[in-house]
């Protein structure tokens, strides 16, 4: 669907979060969906940039995201392990630390967002709730 004249619906990262407008679905097949409801504004353009953008048509990037998940979910279940093992307070900073440098950030804030409506999740975030700023 084209914009209408004069009206920006891609989304500019650059000037706006969007994560705002888009959700991930973070099980398979781990696409992008528009946040708002149908029949506005926000749900166009959201619509709109995952169709320019082909967010959710092209193998690499779901694979990416499926791949960034598994990595965030083991690597805080190894932090888990190492904060009830008491591990040096420079070793806990250190995983931190590994989290802000991973790719597909958008990911991991979706984990952070969508942790109280899955199980699996809601079970780790429970455990650790200081993940929930980083």
């Amino acid at each position: 669907m084209p914009p209408e004249a004069g009206r920006m619906l891609l989304i500019d990262p650059r000037r706006e979060d969007p994560l705002r407008f888009l959700q991930l679905d973070l099980v398979w097949p781990f696409w992008f969906h528009p946040r708002a409801q149908r029949n506005c504004l926000a749900f166009a353009r959201a619509a709109y940039t995952i169709e320019v953008l082909k967010l959710n048509h092209r193998d690499t990037l779901l694979n990416a995201r499926e791949s960034a998940y598994r990595s965030y979910r083991a690597h805080l279940t190894e932090y888990l392990e190492a904060r009830d093992k008491r591990a040096a307070t420079d070793h806990l900073q250190q995983l931190v630390d590994a989290f802000q440098r991973m790719n597909q950030r958008t990911v991991w804030h979706e984990m952070q967002r969508q942790q109280g409506q899955i199980a699996e999740l809601r079970a780790l975030f429970e455990r650790a709730p200081e993940a929930l700023s980083w």
